[in-house]
């Protein structure tokens, strides 16, 4: 992405360029422009799986409401989908997305400026969650709710109930059988906790992996079976740890060391 300012945070409406860089020159080749971006993401551009020499993955609005496009960068041909894109993955034919006017209501500088929340009234609702798109067919249903996050993490974690629920950061894991993502619990006038979750691709066998009260800063799947995550379970400075999948957070996670 190319922008003409970095000083202010992106307002509704406020556009920049989606391009490519040509390595061996480094210069930037603008093919389309967005409206759906924050400065910590991005418009959620990748290459799309399916076609990963000369089409790309973004995030655009359509009378202010978000949309995926799907855009090849050589022919200008374009796609559009009715859901915004978070990641794609697995075996190609399927993206992950979430509700991004519920993450710019309860994560200022996240989500996408301008875009509503369709559910600001209910702090965990079972329509909104983890989405996925169907590449080819351009459908999308919801996998995971956030009622049932909510649920998992207050029957663990009491002290959560009263708080607005919403998740951020999923991707899959290599092979495509299980996703990775933030659980963030607070509200705008709570102070937001995070944890680490893991999930089947159809939303079942969910896991909490790093725990809320813990310092979640991140996570990522290392391979098929394993995380990496970065907190600081004793406070402190936040660390890399290793984390393996099928324990969930009774596991004993190892430090990550650079000799």
């Amino acid at each position: 992405m190319e922008s003409t300012f970095h000083g202010h945070a992106p307002q509704p409406g406020e556009r920049i360029a989606v391009g490519v860089v040509d390595p061996s020159t480094g210069g930037f080749n603008a093919v389309a422009t967005t409206a759906a971006w924050n400065f910590t993401q991005g418009a959620m551009i990748e290459w799309c799986p399916q076609s990963p020499n000369d089409e790309i993955l973004f995030n655009d609005t359509v009378d202010g409401e978000p949309v995926g496009v799907r855009l090849n960068v050589l022919t200008g041909a374009r796609q559009l989908y009715l859901r915004p894109f978070e990641s794609a993955g697995g075996e190609g034919a399927r993206v992950a997305s979430l509700t991004p006017g519920r993450i710019a209501r309860l994560h200022p500088g996240g989500g996408i400026a301008g875009v509503r929340d369709p559910f600001s009234d209910d702090p965990a609702p079972e329509n909104d969650g983890i989405f996925l798109i169907g590449l080819t067919s351009g459908l999308s249903r919801l996998v995971l709710p956030i009622s049932a996050v909510a649920a998992h993490a207050c029957a663990r974690h009491p002290k959560l109930r009263r708080r607005e629920f919403w998740i951020e950061s999923v991707s899959f894991n290599r092979g495509g059988t299980r996703m990775i993502f933030t659980v963030c619990a607070g509200g705008e006038s709570a102070r937001t906790d995070a944890a680490l979750y893991t999930a089947a691709m159809d939303g079942s066998e969910l896991r909490e992996i790093v725990s809320f009260g813990r310092g979640l800063k991140n996570g990522a799947w290392l391979d098929a079976s394993r995380c990496v995550a970065v907190h600081r379970p004793g406070g402190g400075i936040a660390i890399p740890y290793i984390h393996e999948d099928s324990t969930g957070a009774d596991g004993e996670p190892v430090e990550c060391r650079v000799s």
